[in-house]
């Protein structure tokens, strides 16, 4: 599918605190894409990807067990769901930078709205930079807004229903200043 360099872009979006940016070479490369079975509805645009599914490029790897994606009338990109136990992916940033690494039970790509949710025990993390949990995690791709739990209204929401955002950002480590010798 010639639109399929979409799905890497959008999990390189993912950007917390301007940790994420994908290489920049990764855009450049070949998509690959292995699963048990395919198919394709050319009338409705959805494509499904069954069983084992893996997708490849460059730095970016995305493990799923049902990988759908929809396109228009001209074949591009509207969006595209990830479905796991969980689905996952990771991708290098920069060179000299740790993988970003993410997870939940769902994750979608809505391009119209540029807006990326991982849905269902979500996690997101890069090294020991940073590590967010939370039931929903949205990234608001055109205003780099990262949300968790958007959805869950404290006034309306029952005590017992809501679930914590679990963020955690570890100590920087200073170097200590060499002393001289007496």
């Amino acid at each position: 599918m010639r639109n399929c360099f979409h799905i890497v872009y959008f999990l390189s979006l993912l950007s917390i605190n301007g940790l994420v940016f994908a290489l920049d070479s990764d855009r450049s490369q070949p998509i690959n894409i292995t699963s048990d079975s395919f198919q394709h509805e050319g009338k409705s645009g959805k494509t499904v990807y069954l069983g084992d599914v893996n997708l490849h490029q460059g730095s970016f790897m995305l493990k799923a067990n049902r990988l759908e994606v929809f396109t228009d009338e001209g074949g591009n990109l509207k969006e595209i769901k990830a479905f796991g136990t969980p689905a996952t992916f990771e991708q290098q940033p920069k060179a000299d930078k740790e993988k970003v690494k993410g997870q939940a039970k769902l994750i979608t790509y809505d391009t119209i709205k540029n807006e990326i949710n991982l849905i269902g025990n979500a996690r997101v993390n890069q090294g020991r930079q940073l590590k967010m949990e939370s039931e929903h995690i949205e990234y608001l791709a055109d205003s780099e807004q990262v949300r968790a739990n958007p959805n869950q209204s404290s006034s309306n929401t029952p005590e017992k229903e809501k679930s914590r955002v679990n963020i955690v950002i570890p100590p920087q480590v200073h170097k200590a200043k060499k002393q001289g010798a007496l």
